[in-house]
């Protein structure tokens, strides 16, 4: 039984339609136990406590033809009393997101070990399996000063995108860009993730020490 100890790139794989993805320093710690039942072959288990770290950016500025639908929408027009529909849409410009996540890892290995040289002191070892991954707390924010968001309304009938970028804003629609939607939106808060099951690989050095 040890103690463990990492530190590297510790991220999540995912893609951006629009953007990219970078891993960052993550960390982690635990304790491990192995149990070896013959010179070479054993088995591996311990408990860990990871922290991984993601950040995703977009770098295109706004374009009319890529936006997401947010669905149809009802405008209750006052001044001609009549209901018109239109499809509320959404755009992202440049802007930046990072995700951090705390997991608790149960991971459970094969060992494989093999000692070298006339003394057969020193020697390598590797470990292969899963670990389950079971979510501690994990947080979202958006990042960086160049963030933009675009909120517009397309109007079928009129065959206008109101409040789309290069027309003029609908402030009483919500309609238009801003340029610091983190303090609009409050861009933070916590990611909802499941227990996951991801797979393993370990490789190092060992030496044998004298008995205690």
């Amino acid at each position: 039984m040890g103690v463990t100890g990492q530190v590297g790139s510790a991220a999540f794989t995912y893609d951006l339609e629009h953007g990219s993805r970078q891993h960052k320093p993550g960390y982690g710690f635990g304790i491990k136990y192995d149990y070896y039942f013959s010179s070479h072959w054993g088995v591996s288990t311990g408990l860990n406590l990871s922290r991984y770290s993601t950040q995703g950016k977009q770098n295109e500025a706004f374009r009319m033809d890529k936006y997401e639908s947010l669905g149809a929408q009802v405008d209750d027009d006052e001044i001609s009393g009549n209901s018109r529909e239109y499809e509320l849409r959404l755009r992202t410009g440049i802007w930046q997101e990072s995700q951090r996540t705390l997991l608790m890892e149960i991971p459970v290995m094969a060992l494989y070990q093999i000692y070298v040289g006339e003394r057969q002191e020193w020697g390598f070892y590797g470990g292969a399996g899963l670990k389950l991954q079971i979510p501690v707390r994990s947080k979202y924010a958006m990042e960086g000063e160049n963030n933009q968001l675009n909120i517009s309304g397309y109007y079928a009938e009129s065959n206008i995108d109101f409040g789309a970028p290069g027309l003029p804003p609908m402030d009483q629609h919500g309609f238009g860009t801003t340029e610091t939607p983190e303090n609009a939106l409050l861009w933070d808060g916590r990611n909802k993730l499941k227990v996951g099951l991801a797979g393993t690989v370990e490789l190092g050095c060992i030496k044998k020490q004298g008995k205690i």
